[in-house]
């Protein structure tokens, strides 16, 4: 006859304490808590658990495990001394990423205090790291909801980028559905549709939808400016003055000879060399300053190419047109309206009402003097009008990218409003600031903190870091006069949770 074999019964744990599941989840067996492993229970059950309570192995671990856990008897409070010691952990931590410092670079920061100042500081580049992406990430993040419940509008605000093959998606405002009235991104058909193609499967009309309510689209003033002025020098001006610009400075980049030529060429004419900048593939408007470093030595350029044998034949017949200083004089002076009005629009405290005001108010003034020469600067003159033309159609064409221009109106006429609502639409107003410059900004702090010499960081890391950098808006001494009598910070930080990888 076949005996049945006796299996794990909870009501075990009632009788003895120290007794629980299998750690191999066999339910043949039972764990000794005090002997710390397990034993067979499938011959008697509970009459095995009472024998190997009784057996000489487990009275010894017990006697030694009473023994030295004593002081378990007695509330034990964290020393002022200790306290301090956590305090200072944690502020060494901000120190380094609030000064974007290696983790590393704790490893030796540690060393040295505890060499110089306090013999118990210990805090190296694992602890560090764990403190930030654990504790005081967490404590940043607080900081972020608490002011989210605190206002009634929020605006939704996000870009994306790559690190590699990473996709980054910061989203700087969030939650709080019922709060959001704005989205604000690039001017992507992605996000709002486009002039020709309106349809219902970008991210604004989703969000409506998702929503179920009105949210206001605000696109991006910068990148509309970009475009426009884009536009306008793409199709009038004779030259294609990028690729123009990424000649010049290439020809002199790499070359330690031909600089030195030029040098020459500038000492012989009586102009100061000017290294030249290099233009950004991603940033039209990034040409004014080039293009004013070419004129600072226009002349001995066009000396410089037009005696040299192998000199590119494109530049060559640049400097050899007779109007080709006068197209840059008149690129540098309208670059330079353009970009006085994206330095206006992308202050940090400018609402999405006032943007749109300036925006539409900027684009009035886009005008040129008619030059009153003779006949051979007709065409000149023509191109002039046309290019300035284009860029303010470009610009008006785009009234699709704020489609609620209307409220906009509504917001000029705020003071004819009933005092009792006044300040619900002033909330609403300031929810509207245009920060576009700050997902770019992440995306350019990101850059320079994920560097080569860090690329041991994970995304984690670098999100919990940005998280700090964003939302604690503080230098140190005021950082630590926040966290110092944070008892639940201290406490979180004080145990080994922190180290817990996500």
């Amino acid at each position: 006859m076949v005996r049945r074999k006796c299996k794990y019964n909870e009501a075990f744990e009632n009788s003895y304490p120290c007794v629980k599941k299998s750690k191999d989840n066999d339910v043949y067996k039972a764990y000794c808590t005090i002997c710390r492993k397990d034993f067979s229970i499938q011959n008697k059950g509970k009459y095995d658990v009472q024998q190997h309570v009784l057996t000489k192995t487990h009275k010894d671990y017990a006697a030694a495990s009473t023994s030295a856990k004593l002081n378990n008897f007695f509330a034990r409070k964290d020393s002022t001394e200790e306290l301090d010691s956590i305090r200072q952990e944690i502020l060494w931590s901000y120190h380094n990423v609030n000064h974007n410092l290696s983790f590393r670079n704790m490893d030796c920061t540690s060393t040295l205090i505890k060499s110089s100042f306090d013999k118990k500081f210990s805090c190296g580049r694992t602890k560090s790291e764990a403190l930030i992406k654990n504790v005081v990430g967490d404590w940043s993040e607080n900081l972020l909801k608490a002011n989210l419940d605190k206002t009634q509008f929020v605006v939704l605000s996000c870009d994306a980028s790559n690190r590699k093959s990473t996709k980054l998606l910061p989203v700087l405002h969030y939650k709080l559905e019922n709060k959001v009235v704005g989205f604000l991104a690039d001017n992507a058909p992605l996000n709002f549709g486009s002039i020709k193609k309106k349809t219902s499967g970008n991210v604004h009309a989703l969000l409506e939808t998702n929503l179920d309510k009105n949210v206001l689209s605000i696109g991006c003033g910068a990148h509309i400016l970009h475009n426009a002025i884009c536009v306008a020098v793409s199709k009038t001006i004779p030259i294609d003055i990028e690729n123009l610009v990424f000649k010049i400075y290439n020809h002199f980049s790499i070359f330690t000879v031909r600089t030195e030529n030029l040098k020459n060429f500038c000492e012989f004419i009586g102009c100061q060399y000017e290294g030249l900048l290099y233009h950004s593939k991603t940033r039209f408007l990034s040409l004014m300053p080039c293009i004013e470093k070419i004129l600072e030595i226009y002349e001995a350029l066009k000396s410089f190419f037009l005696s040299e044998e192998h000199a590119p034949i494109q530049i060559v017949n640049f400097f050899n047109d007779k109007t080709s200083e006068m197209w840059l004089l008149f690129l540098q002076a309208q670059l330079q309206i353009f970009n006085e009005v994206i330095t206006n629009i992308e202050i940090e405290e400018i609402t999405g009402v006032e943007v749109s005001s300036r925006f539409f108010e900027e684009s009035n003034k886009i005008k040129y003097f008619l030059l009153k020469q003779t006949m051979t600067y007709e065409e000149f003159e023509e191109s002039f009008s046309y290019f300035y033309s284009r860029a303010k159609n470009h610009i008006l064409d785009l009234e699709h990218i704020t489609t609620d221009n209307h409220i906009f109106d509504t917001y000029r006429a705020i003071a004819k409003c009933i005092e009792e609502h006044v300040k619900e639409w002033e909330e609403k107003k300031e929810s509207l600031i245009a920060r576009w410059r700050f997902c770019e900004r992440l995306f350019s702090i990101i850059k320079n903190y994920w560097t080569e010499e860090k690329s041991r960081l994970t995304v984690h890391t670098v999100e919990q870091v940005m998280k700090v950098k964003f939302n604690i808006k503080m230098t140190c001494m005021e950082f630590y006069h926040a966290i110092k009598d944070d008892i639940n910070l201290l406490k979180k930080a004080k145990t080994s949770q922190k180290y817990v990888k996500l």
